[in-house]
């Protein structure tokens, strides 16, 4: 045929293989139908009008350019395929029945308006291998299951994407921008994740991206998730400055890779197993533990590194591990209580003005001030082992603040009484020769009180 339009009423039903070097029209009232694995009908163009049907229950309706799709597109029994090699655009007035199937598309997804695409199976696929693709959606749309194979192509997110059952990214790159894209079944990543801007995407079970991509672009960005099992978040993970949110109500795995901003939430345990080679939990920025988590660095035998804020509401497991809060930062960071003595704490900020200053009463092991300053707030602050102020560092010690020592001090950096008068105090119980580097004698009190055994005062300073 060249052209070939469909019209009055009933079905019209494929017999064998057929094509249309124009354009096929459906018009309103019939009901176009493909129900034998066999026969298929190919049209370089597709317009289906609205109160016209496409009905496939097996075989293949394939179009070569655009198909415009307004009315009633059926598709069921999983040998059934509208295959479209151009853009496929659905409107206000299309409806579908698809229950199973597949949809498989080259270009653009127009389908802003179509609050009726709602699928409840089936596979959408994108298969360009020439050009980037765009999908957009209605609020109220939804894929079911999704597969981006684009080849070295994009298919970007033109508006927020609803997929309520898995999402493959089997070649090419699936870019969100700034939009929301939810997933309620499986994620499996073999291409590129890229979130760009203030996109989300949201995996509400299991995630997967061995071997492939995951990257945060432009300004922000939120990777959510939230399935019990996260196998990979990318053999390449490029944390932009994003946020990455282990989100699942209940146990968790933790990867140990460097993150922009890390948020542990949901509830249960999230540990870190001592996988893929890594034995470091890096926050380039901001670390938060949510009410009812405890994050574990313990049981994998991981370090932390925070060069943010860290705040928690929930708990902190890091038996026999070391916190380092470094960067280049000249903010000043601040962190919450962290209270284990057999934590090592080490402080090591290469920027003059960089520093943390802690908000609770904590304790350690041992204490290391490398570079920038060690704030202990209006608390007391307790170091079992030694205490090493290098030339570079500074223990501040404000109104109110005491700082056990019952360790070693070796400084050759200072140590600043920040308050005034006699407030501050400085306590020190070993019996080891300690050193003061440079002493503020201006306030604040140093008290030697070993238990058993001399102590030697040094010649300083003191308020």
């Amino acid at each position: 045929y060249n052209n070939l339009t469909l019209s009055g009423s009933n079905n019209k039903t494929v017999q064998g293989s057929h094509s249309v070097t124009g354009v096929l029209t459906v018009t309103s009232g019939p009901t176009l139908v493909v129900s034998t694995s066999s026969h298929k009908l190919t049209a370089a163009s597709i317009t289906h009008n609205s109160g016209g049907s496409i009905t496939i229950s097996d075989g293949e309706i394939e179009c070569t350019g655009k198909a415009d799709i307004d009315g009633l597109l059926t598709i069921s029994g999983s040998g059934a395929t509208l295959d479209v090699n151009g853009e496929l655009e659905l409107s206000s007035t299309t409806t579908e029945s698809i229950s199973n199937g597949n949809i498989t598309v080259v270009g653009d997804f127009d389908a802003d308006d179509a609050d009726g695409f709602t699928p409840t199976g089936g596979t959408f696929t994108f298969d360009g291998a020439s050009a980037d693709a765009t999908i957009t959606m209605d609020s109220d749309a939804n894929f079911f299951n999704l597969i981006i194979n684009n080849g070295s192509n994009d298919v970007d997110a033109g508006s927020n994407i609803t997929i309520n059952g898995t999402l493959t990214v089997s070649g090419g790159e699936l870019d969100i921008k700034a939009r929301t894209v939810t997933v309620a079944g499986a994620t499996d990543i073999d291409g590129t994740l890229t979130i760009d801007g203030a996109g989300t995407y949201d995996a509400n079970n299991s995630f997967t991206a061995q071997g492939a991509t995951v990257q945060f672009t432009g300004s922000g960005g939120t990777l959510k998730l939230g399935g019990a099992t996260v196998t990979s978040i990318g053999d390449i993970f490029d944390p932009g400055s994003g946020t990455v949110e282990y989100d699942y109500s209940g146990d968790q795995r933790v990867k140990t890779r460097t993150y922009y901003n890390l948020n542990l939430k949901g509830s249960g345990t999230k540990d870190t197993p001592n996988s893929s080679g890594y034995n470091t939990v890096t926050v380039e920025n901001d670390l938060a533990i949510s009410s009812g988590v405890t994050f574990d660095v313990a049981t994998g035998n991981e370090n932390i590194v925070i060069q943010g804020d860290f705040t928690n509401s929930g708990t902190l497991t890091a038996t026999d591990q070391t916190i380092t809060f470094s960067g280049a930062s000249s903010a000043g960071e601040t962190s919450a209580l962290i209270n284990d003595a057999s934590v090592d704490l080490i402080v090591d900020k290469t920027h003059s003005s960089g520093g943390v200053t802690f908000q609770g009463a904590s304790s350690f092991d041992n204490v290391t001030i490398t570079d920038g300053y060690l704030d202990i707030g209006a608390y007391t602050f307790t170091a079992d082992n030694t205490i090493s102020i290098a030339s570079a560092g500074t223990l501040k010690i404000p109104n109110n603040g005491t700082f056990n020592a019952d360790g070693q001090l070796t400084t050759s950096g200072t140590i600043d009484f920040t308050g005034s008068g006699s407030q501050g105090d400085l306590i020190c119980s070993s019996t080891s020769a300690n050193t003061f580097g440079t002493l503020d004698d201006a306030v604040g009190t140093v008290t030697f009180d070993a238990s058993s055994g001399g102590q030697t005062v040094p010649a300083e300073a003191f308020y």
